[in-house]
């Protein structure tokens, strides 16, 4: 097993390689099919496990859900809030940031 200090170093030392500058095509090309199919519309809670720095917590939030994120590295949940909500306000408790419609937890999920 991965411990948790493996990606927080990842994080610390910028070797985050698995990170993507745009949306994942299959969340892209699937979310149609929720909203029809299944009637997952707006406003919705959706969670984002293991988010990091998505972006598809920002185009989820745009598409009008909330959005829910867990993330256990500090300094991608701070590339979250700083690179996708530079225009939200967080209130920070414990181990949670929260704005309108996003929620951000930091922990081990």
């Amino acid at each position: 097993m991965v411990k948790p200090s493996f990606w927080q170093a990842k994080w610390q030392n910028n070797e985050t390689l698995w990170r993507g500058e745009r949306v994942n095509d299959v969340l892209t090309a699937f979310l149609p099919t929720l909203q029809t199919e299944f009637d997952i519309h707006p406003p919705a809670e959706v969670l984002v496990p293991l988010c990091g720095d998505s972006p598809a917590v920002r185009m989820l939030y745009d598409a009008g859900y909330s959005v829910t994120g867990v993330e256990y590295v500090p300094e991608a949940m701070e590339a979250l809030v700083s690179s996708s909500f530079p225009e939200l306000t967080f209130v920070a408790k414990d181990s949670t940031r929260s704005a309108p419609r996003v929620e951000l937890l930091m922990g081990d999920f």
